[in-house]
């Protein structure tokens, strides 16, 4: 029955269809949020007559429980994972298991302040330790995976981030090298610069279809980001906009085949 305005009660005939079936624990929307574990502290305090170790302890585990929640919500933590560590590994295969279908390798890159070295032979000198990450996640098939949050942001064109990413991919060809700009590479303009960029996650306040669809031509993946938050033209993350900045997004991502949000 629905009523309009104290009017008098109508009955509506409904039929209801339900579908046999279970959402997936792994969604198909690739996700990467920041979780600064290493910040927790200043939330969490030491208690008096807390041990150090016992204190360290109950933050990791605090941590693994934000990480847990976030993956019931489908979002993918970026973890910057060392897979030369058999108990960051560990934890990524525990987390896989919850949903977890990409995440970021090593210590270096775009949400660690791309602290890269700035000489080209220091760069250089990375080449056997990135062909060891290639090698151990293709053994414990986790590669296709994977990403590396290589660069963020500043100028498009840096030829620092070309030499970085051509490093890694010599390194292991099946690397995948992920940077995000306000903007589009145009490839007509400066040609070559991003032929070793695999992902490209562009600002959300900066959507060009044509600029986004020569970049697919290419063969390039593409996500988007928001950050800040962002213009009030575009959706939105922060928790004073409305509910449908939140939702609206994995939508847009499935219309412009954006395989990715950042």
């Amino acid at each position: 029955f629905v009523t309009a305005d104290g009017g008098e009660a109508q009955k509506i005939p409904l039929q209801v269809r339900v579908y046999n079936f279970t959402l997936p624990v792994e969604g198909s929307l690739k996700t990467a949020f920041d979780f600064y574990g290493h910040e927790t502290f200043k939330r969490y305090p030491q208690n008096d007559n807390e041990s150090d170790e016992a204190y360290q302890a109950r933050l990791g585990d605090l941590n693994n429980k934000y990480i847990i929640a976030m993956l019931k919500y489908r979002i993918n933590p970026i973890l910057n994972v060392d897979p030369a560590s058999e108990e960051e590994l560990s934890r990524v295969d525990r987390y896989r298991a919850l949903g977890l279908n990409n995440f970021s390798i090593g210590k270096r890159g775009g949400t660690l302040g791309n602290n890269w070295p700035s000489g080209d032979e220091e760069v250089d000198r990375l080449f056997s330790q990135y062909r060891g990450y290639g090698e151990t996640l293709k053994l414990n098939k986790l590669l296709p995976h994977t990403y590396i949050y290589t660069w963020d942001e500043g100028e498009i064109g840096n030829p620092r981030v070309a030499k970085i990413c051509a490093m890694i991919h010599r390194a292991h060809p099946d690397l995948k090298n992920m940077v995000c700009y306000h903007g589009f590479w145009d490839p007509e303009k400066n040609p070559g610069w991003g032929k070793d960029i695999d992902i490209w996650t562009f600002q959300i306040d900066n959507f060009n279809e044509k600029k986004m669809r020569a970049l697919q031509k290419l063969g390039i993946e593409i996500w988007m980001y928001i950050s800040g938050p962002g213009g009030y033209g575009s959706p939105n993350l922060a928790m004073d906009f409305d509910a449908v900045d939140y939702r609206i997004v994995p939508w847009l991502c499935w219309k412009y085949d954006i395989k990715g949000f950042l």
